[in-house]
């Protein structure tokens, strides 16, 4: 699977053809897209917005829901998701007073884990394994 824009497309032939299978309803841009791995209904995404936003679909992008509202900036990935823990996300918008956030319920709710400014380019070391 793969997001351009606001748009989920999948190939089910190793990438000779792809076909879109969702729109993003929230946002303009994605910066961050994942499908999570306990549950491929379950997809996340750092969506470029006013304000910014994570947003989460349970039913394979039917509907979306958001999750936190908070900006990042225009470069990087400020959604990830921890290759060594399944269900495992952290999200860490820039800029701000909030810190960063961390989930560990496959993106239903996020809970901040730093208060304090993230300065622009995102500097700080995360030991994520």
């Amino acid at each position: 699977m793969l997001c351009t824009a606001t748009k989920v497309y999948v190939s089910r032939d190793r990438g000779d053809s792809w076909t879109q299978i969702s729109t993003i309803s929230i946002g303009t841009r994605a910066h961050s897209f994942y499908v999570t791995p306990l549950d491929t209904n379950v997809w996340l995404a750092a969506i470029e917005s006013t304000p910014d936003k994570v947003v989460r679909s349970t039913d394979y992008g039917a509907t979306w829901s958001t999750i936190l509202s908070y900006n990042f900036s225009s470069y990087g990935q400020p959604l990830e998701m921890d290759q060594n823990i399944p269900g495992t996300f952290y999200y860490a918008p820039d800029g701000t007073t909030t810190g960063f956030f961390k989930s560990t319920d496959n993106g239903a709710s996020f809970i901040c884990q730093q208060q304090q400014s993230l300065h622009k380019p995102l500097r700080y070391n995360c030991n994520v394994g």
